[in-house]
């Protein structure tokens, strides 16, 4: 049976579902990118993606100089072998390299993270080393037969193997005398040349870097300039990416260098995850990538589309299959990342790696301008411009504050509560509101059987109210007929008890006490006849009673004659 809480409770579930019914309705009506910007984000366009990321891209130049002396070496080609001589003088070489690649900024104090081989000594040294192997295999190689040339080369693992091994030996026995400097080029300076440039760039230590990044795959550095407030990227969430997922990619590829502008302008590509593969020595999965790139981008970041860092692009898979169109890249999982900067750490220094307040407040600007908010746009554009005037892409940012202007000088920026809700409503679909109103029809007639349903409950409790009271009058008049009842019986023994004339007879009602001088009916026994005190008598019980005779002896006592 329906209860008074039950029905309210149907009452208020009817209200809920017409409340969302509309709402929902409301929603699907209105523009996907609209409402509160600080909600989680949908993914950014490419456009907004590259604006939000690309002063955080830093190209970063390595010269290093000094000398390289080299020990008397031979190679047995044929046995795959490499050993010193004992005769002979050392050579010594000049160093003079200039590397460049990609980094991002992931801490506003300055924080850039990169490639080992873009800031170690090794990188240099294997390029000599490397040089040095090539050089003397092939001269080895013009001493063979056709056929021992066949030999040798059919077998392109094993080769490549020893020449590995040739270059680390190289390398080991070798020994060098070097210098080098790091600069972080300023992405604002005028100056015209590679030299110009690094004087007026920023001058970078080396805070972790790994050595061995040729042998185990975790090219991953990280160095620090002395700027703060830098437009540092957040850091995306360890093994996020799946295949076939859209993936972004800025760096600075030499192949782009055309004048001094394309030295310092970034590129920005996209792709998508191909393929995880194995690293070198099997302790992790690499990402691959089918977005392009070329040398100069190691270093640089693979982006997911909210922005954040996914990996550190490192290098092409090799030189052939870029020249036949079949390149990939490859880049090193972000959790991989964090663990090899923990394990090389050169520095007392320990960064805490995340998004800025240019990356933020450009980002938040951005979501309320698809919002269509557009004077809250330009107060997050304003608080990003105004973070470090050196790392701002003021350029991108000026081109989003006249667009929001714009939208705010022809009215159309929603910056209220009704001209949103004025928005959504024209833009709401024609059946969105049909649905809507149906469902309000719906929920009217809810509302109504409820109310009736409810009025008629509410009369028959008090029809029960009415009889419970009627009840309860009737179980206390019974129980006044118990005690009446028993306070008769109490006569009844006590007239027993005084041995009274047979024959006798006496008629007693409710409230009446009958005397023995009372003249007793002949029937042999004691009537009584139960009256309700408000109305007619309603039951007669008979008591059975001895009959007695009365006398009045002298001297005032009675006695029974039997």
């Amino acid at each position: 049976m329906l209860n008074r809480n039950k029905i309210k409770n149907i009452s208020v579930a009817g209200l809920i579902f017409f409340v969302l019914l509309v709402l929902t309705g409301a929603v699907q009506g209105a523009n996907q990118d609209a409402g509160q910007p600080s909600s989680q984000p949908a993914d950014f366009s490419q456009e907004e993606l590259a604006n939000v990321a690309k002063p955080s891209v830093v190209r970063i130049i390595q010269q290093i100089k000094g000398t390289m002396t080299v020990y008397p070496f031979d190679i047995d080609l044929k046995g795959m072998k490499i050993f010193p001589l004992k005769k002979g003088q050392p050579a010594v070489l000049e160093i003079d390299e200039t590397l460049t690649g990609s980094g991002m900024i992931v801490s506003p104090d300055g924080y850039i993270l990169t490639n080992s081989h873009v800031v170690s000594y090794h990188t240099a040294k294997l390029e000599k080393a490397a040089q040095l192997v090539a050089q003397m295999i092939l001269e080895k190689a013009m001493l063979l037969s056709e056929e021992e040339s066949k030999s040798i080369g059919k077998d392109e693992k094993v080769l490549t193997d020893f020449g590995k091994s040739a270059v680390e030996f190289i390398i080991e026995n070798s020994k060098y005398e070097l210098a080098k400097t790091i600069t972080v080029l300023n992405p604002y300076s005028t100056k015209q040349n590679t030299q110009d440039l690094v004087q007026d760039g920023f001058p970078a230590s080396i805070v972790s870097v790994n050595d061995n990044f040729y042998k185990d795959n975790r090219d991953v550095a990280l160095v620090k300039i002395k700027e703060n407030n830098l437009p540092s990227i957040g850091i995306g969430k360890p093994d996020a990416l799946q295949i076939g997922q859209k993936i972004f990619i800025f760096g600075f590829p030499s192949s782009a260098d055309l004048n001094r502008e394309s030295l310092m302008e970034s590129t920005f590509t996209s792709g998508s995850i191909s393929a995880f593969k194995d690293s070198d020595n099997k302790e992790f999965k690499l990402i691959q990538t089918d977005a392009k790139i070329s040398h100069g981008s190691s270093g640089g970041p693979l982006l997911n589309g909210q922005g954040e860092i996914a990996g550190l692009v490192t290098y092409l898979n090799n030189d052939d299959s870029e020249n036949s169109g079949d390149s990939f890249a490859f880049a090193v999982p972000i959790s991989i990342v964090r663990e090899t900067i923990e394990k090389n750490y050169i520095s007392d220094l320990r960064p805490e790696f995340k998004a800025s307040s240019f990356v933020q407040h450009y980002m938040s600007g951005i979501r309320f301008a698809a919002a269509g908010e557009c004077r809250g746009a330009l107060g997050e554009f304003q608080k990003a411009r105004d973070v470090n005037p050196k790392f701002n892409n003021n350029q991108n940012l000026q081109k989003d504050t006249d667009k929001c202007q714009s939208v705010i000088s022809a009215g159309q920026s929603l910056d209220s509560d009704w001209e949103k809700f004025r928005k959504r409503f024209f833009e709401t679909d024609m059946v969105v509101w049909i649905i809507s109103f149906l469902g309000l029809i719906v929920s009217l007639a809810l509302i109504f059987i409820i109310s009736h349903l409810s009025k008629k409950l509410k009369k028959d409790e008090k029809e029960i109210g009415v009889l419970e009271k009627q009840l309860g009058e009737e179980e206390m008049e019974i129980d006044d007929l118990g005690k009446l009842l028993k306070d008769e019986n109490g006569l009844a023994e006590s007239a027993n008890n005084a041995k009274p004339a047979a024959g006798s007879a006496a008629s007693v009602q409710t409230g009446e006490t009958p005397t023995l001088g009372d003249t007793m009916p002949q029937s042999g026994g004691l009537r009584v006849s139960v009256k309700d005190r408000n109305s007619e008598p309603r039951e007669n019980l008979k008591i059975q009673l001895p009959v007695v005779k009365k006398e009045e002896p002298a001297g005032g006592k009675i006695t029974f004659i039997n």
